[in-house]
């Protein structure tokens, strides 16, 4: 029956990380903060949502999602704090945390302590009243030291300027109780309700501890005191007491431990002094493990622990004692952008020594070994040339570290990874290659498009030549489509050089030539300024046409619209101008322009352009997710399915959430690609695996596809669905 209810104990225990601090209070200025959202106590470090955090501390509040960090800016003095990362930052110096931002409840928590102190406040906690109060300075805070784990509070030297601000005594003769926060040879420091109070000490003050005459320094943080002062404020007498508590332990948390055969928890401080037992030596929180005797020093009355003696066995383990689980300390990674063929992966795993690492790229790689060094033991290490036609965007490394046949906890990198090695792909609009033409301005574009991980239009360039000469270029992008502007080109051949490159640095390079040559009367070519878009109610189309002079020219969009005028241009005779302004639409369509122009001399000349004209029916840009649709429980893999306007760039992410152990909040990326929506506005993705490595099984998880829509320069508002595997 007793282990029976040793272990609905032990389950509530571990449904309480992280525990949710109903009754803590947060005062910033003397203004007391919403208690809502709840606070939340990780590892005996209270946590906040991050604005609530950076806003009551007077600061601008910034995310970059990319790296899920929480920017907070106050006189100068930026913050910085990546979800899950130990590490943050106060300006470019580095800082340890003890526990690091965490998503839970789909709010970023992250601790209170750490960006107050980096803004120069005052941080003090009333455990009585379970109160965290801040006072922040009136001028700019001073540059920011590292906030640090409060050691055991110890006397100022110099009693007229104490570190931290107290209340004096009453002026009288009295008898006071607190809690010893510090002392030394000249005074004692004691919390009383909710402030410190120092009491001189004389040398005719009497101290006792335990019943035992100790001196100043011999009472320890955490005793109980009752003083009996003099009208200066001097104590006269200190009586202080402790109580000290044995027992089994049952279960340990990060702040709290239950012993065996009692009902109370006992919060174990972050300052708590922890030893082995008889010996001394120093340990840490970790050391203990469930089934060890200690010896716990509390302060009387209270369940608060101020030391901690832990009792081993002193003769050595019996040989088949279970091996000790190892511990990978670090695991991370050189890639700090998407990586291309070619390009060198450095992996590192730090941990316990003597055994057998690798890691996994998703489920696209797994296995991949890691060499031990030999001149740093515990260090494993590896360099991976990224393989041709090798593909994954938006997925963790995770590292596997076993040492004698024991494994450890998986380590997972806080970034998710992209390998590209697919070049942009190019599309020409205008003369094909090798044409001759007799326009001397023609319609001439480019597409460029990225299947991973999108254009770098910046670094991409587009260039015209008339044999070896450059000639002046002026281009305008309108989404992927990049349209020249030039003056009118000389006889001769020309040659369009474009060098596309992407965002992980794969470059595609197209020369592409065609010869502008003298009319001779009898030719007709064409061209339209629609080429890699899509025309809506209200756009206008532009035909031109270079022909014999003198003549009567019309253009037709298949069979819906037939024999549009067209108007011979005065300052350049033979070159021929329509244009065609879209009306409502009844559906979305693609037609073909064709030309015709009846010659002076009696000939009729006629020509078909190439591509087709798209179009769509309105300027709504909003995707239509087809599949997965909402709730939908779908296998291992996934194909997104959608419409929106004809041509339009597509992008979507999908990304899960899950709770491990019904708990913490994780989540992770899946995967991040770009489409192109067909001349219909219908767009679909190659099946997607929905194999990730994580901690919470895929029943357990629930994903989000996200997408967004651009044509031109219009970008769609976001779309999400979510649906489960």
């Amino acid at each position: 029956m007793y282990n029976v209810r040793r272990l609905l104990v032990v389950v509530v225990m571990l449904a309480m990380v992280p525990a949710v601090a109903s009754a803590l209070t947060v005062v910033v200025n003397v203004q007391t903060l919403p208690s809502s959202p709840p606070a939340v106590s990780i590892g005996g470090r209270t946590m906040l949502p991050m604005r609530m955090v950076f806003e009551a501390l007077g600061a601008e509040v910034g995310w970059e999602n990319a790296t899920q960090t929480a920017i907070g800016t106050r006189a100068g003095v930026v913050v910085r704090m990546t979800i899950n990362s130990p590490i943050a930052f106060i300006g470019d110096r580095a800082v340890t945390l003890d526990v690091p931002p965490q998503l839970i409840g789909g709010s970023t928590y992250v601790p209170l302590r750490f960006p107050a102190e980096a803004y120069g406040a005052d941080v003090k906690w009333n455990n009585a009243t379970q109160t965290v109060t801040i006072t922040l300075p009136d001028a700019s805070p001073a540059t920011p030291t590292t906030p640090e784990t409060p050691a055991t509070p110890t006397t100022p030297e110099t009693p007229e300027t104490p570190a931290t601000p107290v209340t004096p005594p009453p002026a009288q003769d009295g008898t006071v109780s607190g809690v010893v926060s510090g002392s030394d040879a000249s005074r004692v420091i004691v919390t009383i309700e909710e402030a410190l109070q120092v009491y001189p000490v004389t040398p005719t003050t009497i101290i006792l501890r335990q019943g035992k005459q100790v001196g100043a320094e011999g009472l320890l943080p955490g005793d109980k005191a009752e003083i009996e002062y003099d009208p200066q404020g001097n104590a006269k007498i200190v009586r202080a007491t402790y109580e000290t508590v044995e027992g089994k332990v049952v279960a340990r948390v990060p702040n709290q431990l239950l012993l065996e055969g009692r009902d109370e928890l006992f919060a174990v401080e972050a300052q708590t002094k922890i030893d082995i037992f008889g010996t001394g030596q120093e340990a840490a929180y970790g050391d203990i493990n469930n089934g060890d005797t200690v010896v716990l020093r509390v302060t009387p009355g209270t369940t608060r622990v101020w030391a901690i003696s832990i009792k081993r066995a002193t003769t050595p383990p019996p040989a088949t004692t279970t091996p000790t689980k190892p511990v990978i300390e670090r695991f991370y990674s050189n890639a700090k952008g998407p990586l291309r063929g070619g390009q060198i992966l450095e992996v590192t795993l730090e941990g316990t020594p003597g055994g057998k690492a690798t890691f996994d790229i998703g489920s696209a790689r797994k296995g991949m070994a890691l060499v031990e060094s030999e001149a740093d033991p515990g260090r494993y290490e590896t360099k991976w040339s990224v393989p041709p036609k090798f593909n994954v965007l938006g997925v963790p490394l995770v590292g596997h570290l076993t040492v004698k046949g024991v494994a450890a906890d998986l380590a997972q990198s806080t970034e998710t990874i992209n390998i590209d090695t697919t070049p942009p792909v190019i599309t020409v609009y205008g003369p094909t290659q090798g044409q001759e033409i007799t326009a001397r301005q023609p319609n001439l574009a480019v597409g460029l498009a990225d299947s991973g991980v999108g254009v770098d239009f910046e670094r991409s360039t587009v260039a015209l030549k008339a044999g070896d000469t450059v000639l002046a270029v002026t281009t305008k992008r309108e989404g992927r489509v990049v349209t020249l502007s030039f003056a009118p080109l000389p006889l001769g051949q020309i040659t369009l050089l474009v060098d596309a490159y992407d965002k992980a640095g794969n470059k595609s390079h197209v020369a592409w030539s065609f010869r502008v040559i003298r009319g001779t009367g009898q030719q007709l070519t064409g061209t339209h300024d629609a080429a890699g878009k899509s025309l809506t109610p209200g756009s206008v189309l532009t035909v031109s046409a270079t022909g014999p002079t003198n003549g009567q020219a019309k253009f037709s969009l298949g069979q819906w619209k037939v024999d549009l005028p067209m108007k011979e241009s005065e300052d350049q005779p033979g070159t021929y101008t329509g244009k065609f302004t879209v009306p409502e639409l009844e559906a979305d369509r693609q037609e073909s322009v064709s030309i015709k122009l009846q010659t002076a001399a009696g000939p009729v000349l006629e020509t078909t352009l190439t591509p087709a004209v798209v179009f769509a029916k309105t300027r709504e840009l909003t995707p239509v997710i087809l599949r997965p649709t909402a709730d939908e429980h779908v296998g291992q893999t996934v194909v997104v399915e959608g419409t929106t306007q004809p041509l339009a760039q597509v992008d979507f992410a999908i990304t899960w959430q899950g709770a491990f152990l019904g708990l913490l909040s994780v989540t992770g990326q899946v995967t991040k690609a770009q489409l192109t929506a067909d001349a219909q506005g219908h767009f679909q993705s190659e099946p997607i695996s929905l194999n990730v490595e994580s901690l919470v099984s895929a029943k357990d998880r629930t994903y989000t596809l996200t997408i967004t829509a651009t044509e031109g320069e219009e970008t769609s508002e976001p779309v999400t669905v979510k649906f489960m595997q």
